[in-house]
């Protein structure tokens, strides 16, 4: 008897709970699918947006590559606008900045190039318009410009490069000790087999030819 009164307390119990919490409970419940529902709708936009940025990519490149540049800057402006948080967007830039490059739009580039490094989400992307940036200020005799550009911290393979920006910036300043050790740095920073080597290397046997001269002359 005092177990089956029991068994009726616990029920009258739960029923109670039940008439006083439902609407928490399944509230909860609608909550908990709602985040499903949309992590999944989340991921699935991602994906869309992702497959439609490489398409666009795709056509521009595809654009440049036939010679139509117009149409391959417009698709990389697309990119730029609708699809910023892409990497194909930073590569997008990238590609324009060539562009306009090669029809001597100096502005054009850098403002490209500006783009890729301010909103690029992956560092290497960031290196490559940061060095392509500074080649380009070195062009036009920025070079305490191109000296502050090439002047971060980097202890990967971008620091080779950095260091012979570092050096004809130097050389521009007419400082030519200081080219000569950012030379030197980048000779042991660049990787053996890179062609870059061979460059860097004329550039410090110039140096020494330079020295030599004065040598006589005095």
């Amino acid at each position: 008897m005092d177990l089956l009164t029991t068994e009726e307390q616990q029920v009258e119990a739960i029923k109670k709970w039940w008439r006083e919490n439902w609407a928490s409970v399944i509230g909860g419940a609608l909550i908990g699918i709602g985040i499903i529902v949309a992590g999944r709708m989340w991921m699935q936009n991602q994906t869309a947006n992702t497959r439609a940025a490489s398409s666009t990519f795709e056509a521009m490149m595809a654009a440049v590559n036939s010679g139509q540049k117009d149409v391959g800057l417009e698709f990389a402006n697309n990119l730029v606008t609708q699809y910023a948080g892409s990497p194909y967007a930073a590569f997008a830039a990238l590609a324009s900045a060539r562009v306009k490059l090669e029809a001597k739009d100096k502005d054009a580039t850098r403002a490209h190039l500006q783009w890729a490094l301010d909103n690029a989400s992956q560092e290497e992307i960031k290196h490559v318009a940061r060095i392509r940036l500074a080649r380009l200020m070195l062009s036009e005799g920025q070079y305490a410009e191109a000296l502050k550009l090439a002047s971060v911290t980097s202890d990967g393979p971008f620091l080779g490069t950095y260091e012979e920006i570092k050096g004809d910036a130097y050389l521009g300043q007419q400082q030519p000790e200081q080219a000569r050790a950012a030379y030197a740095s980048a000779m042991q920073h660049l990787d053996p087999s890179a062609a870059m080597r061979e460059i860097v290397q004329m550039k410090l046997d110039n140096l020494g030819a330079v020295d030599s001269a004065m040598q006589a002359g005095s």
